[in-house]
């Protein structure tokens, strides 16, 4: 995911770097799906309090990343 995006931001041209934009968010779905599934199925484990803290942060984490996509497009992607 760190690669592909490195590599379009680096990359000149939109024809390189939406594309490898693209290929960076698709290998970010298996680690949300990681952060929602066994990941937090082992917080919840370790006790209530731990499950909580874990889900907040899980949260957090997939806005912060949800809000990624659109702040590249008007700044890296939007310039080319």
């Amino acid at each position: 995911m760190v690669a592909f995006g490195f590599a379009g931001a680096v990359s000149k041209g939109a024809n390189a770097a939406w594309p490898l934009f693209g290929a960076g968010m698709l290998a970010f779905f298996p680690v949300l799906q990681a952060l929602v599934g066994s990941f937090g199925a082992a917080a919840k484990s370790k006790g209530p309090k731990t499950g909580a803290l874990y889900s907040k942060l899980a949260i957090l984490l997939g806005v912060t990343w949800c809000a990624y996509p659109a702040i590249w497009a008007i700044s890296e992607g939007g310039q080319r």
